[in-house]
């Protein structure tokens, strides 16, 4: 925890370090070639385009010169790029690991860095997991053929955490970047702790990642923002009925950030729903009293509120009424 701090304070991020014990051929040309294409279809008269492979992953800061003023991959190329066994090297502990399970017999999927039938690198990860995302969220039908309303800014919700979660991980601590995705829920965890207050990092407006040469790659190609606007996008969507709680932990030895919300919401979101939640996320053994009395209304419309609630399975009360507490789903 303390060496975990001491790195978090230092200028320039870890990402940056010229590997001089690597050479470029540790990138997958294949990588790469797909990264300039998401830059292509991004911005198709990009000067960098027309740079050699070489030159350009030294602009997008995937390489730099070391002490033998020669080119080597940085932490950040090496990541992005990387082949998951030359990764390893450097990073011993990183692991990249997505799971989906929508409940049926033949319904489980896993995607994970080292299982050698694919680069293992986090920019092709990013691609095949929202890829995955897009046919379970927004698709009207789900893998079991079921009907499933279309929601794309929950999507985008999920998009939104995984980017995050890849740019602010500590890639030297144990465990890896785990997405978890089932019918009802997303869960995205990654090494590492939040780097600025949490209230101001869902507030916006500040930014501090951890992996800022990581962050500058994924923004040339229209994914991240340098304006500290993650968290703060994803309860926007929560206000606005696009996706159901946000819960955010954050736990240590070894520290690691959790980021789980609804993406199938059953019922409408108003801003009275969205303040009873808020409530039971800082208090969850709050009385129907006690949330009457904050939120100025009659103990009957708050009690019909936790009714559908839980009728639309968010929501659980353990124990009793007395001393008992609301558990989210």
């Amino acid at each position: 925890m303390i060496e975990e701090r001491i790195m978090d304070s230092k200028p320039n991020t870890s990402d940056k370090l010229v590997l001089d014990n690597m050479n470029l051929d540790v990138a997958d040309p294949a990588t790469l070639e797909r990264y300039r294409n998401s830059l292509r279809a991004l911005n198709g008269g990009h000067p960098w385009l027309e740079l050699k492979e070489e030159k350009f992953m030294e602009v997008i800061g995937a390489a730099g010169y070391g002490t033998d003023g020669k080119l080597h991959p940085t932490g950040a190329g090496l990541l992005m790029f990387g082949k998951e066994y030359h990764i390893t090297d450097e990073y011993p502990d990183y692991f990249l690991d997505y799971r989906e399970d929508d409940g049926t017999e033949r319904g489980s999927y896993r995607l994970q860095s080292q299982s050698g039938e694919w680069s293992g690198n986090i920019f092709d990860f990013f691609t095949m997991v929202t890829e995955r995302l897009s046919a379970s969220i927004v698709s009207p039908f789900g893998q079991d053929g079921s009907v499933r309303k279309e929601n794309p800014e929950a999507l985008a919700a999920a998009v939104e955490t995984t980017v995050n979660a890849l740019i602010h991980s500590d890639y030297d601590v144990r465990r890896g970047v785990v997405i978890r995705v089932n019918r009802n829920t997303v869960e995205v965890s990654n090494p590492g702790t939040f780097r600025v207050p949490l209230p101001e990092a869902i507030d916006g407006g500040v930014s501090d990642p951890r992996n800022c040469q990581i962050m500058k790659m994924f923004s040339l190609i229209g994914l991240a923002e340098r304006v500290g606007s993650g968290l703060f996008t994803i309860f926007e969507l929560e206000r606005g009925g696009a996706i159901w709680y946000v819960e955010i932990s954050e736990s240590y030895n070894p520290s690691r950030v959790t980021v789980k919300f609804d993406l199938s919401p059953d019922m409408e979101a108003d801003d009275t729903v969205c303040e009873i939640i808020n409530i039971l996320r800082t208090d969850s053994s709050a009385t129907v009293a006690i949330m009457a009395e904050r939120m100025g209304l009659s103990e009957k419309t708050v009690s019909r509120i936790l009714s559908e609630l839980k009728t639309a399975g968010k929501i659980v009360r353990v124990g009793s009424n007395r001393k008992g507490h609301w558990e989210f789903i």
